[in-house]
């Protein structure tokens, strides 16, 4: 587990943009009864390129949300579209 300060130190990123991301949904951390928050290994991954987006792209976090549900919705097509075409080779 990862803790925010931690996240905040790996990402280069203030407290309140990480904050925000889970305003936003984009990744949801455990929190323990202190009320402290602690991420996992794939949630650095999601804020990286949450950060990498609104940094790069200059987008606001709410069109961070929606750019990362588009981009994981594509991937997941994606995927899709290989495994239907790996069936549909045994039929040609």
């Amino acid at each position: 587990m990862i803790s925010l300060t931690e996240v905040c130190r790996i990402t280069i990123s203030p407290e309140d943009d990480i904050l925000l991301l889970v305003e936003e949904g984009i990744v949801t951390p455990e929190k323990h009864l202190q009320g402290k928050l602690e991420f996992q290994d794939q949630d650095l991954v999601l804020i990286k390129k949450a950060c990498r987006l609104h940094r790069e792209l200059k987008l606001d976090w709410h069109a961070v949300a929606l750019m990362m549900e588009l981009l994981e919705q594509r991937d997941r097509l994606t995927s899709e579209n290989r495994a239907l075409k790996i069936r549909l080779e045994r039929f040609i």
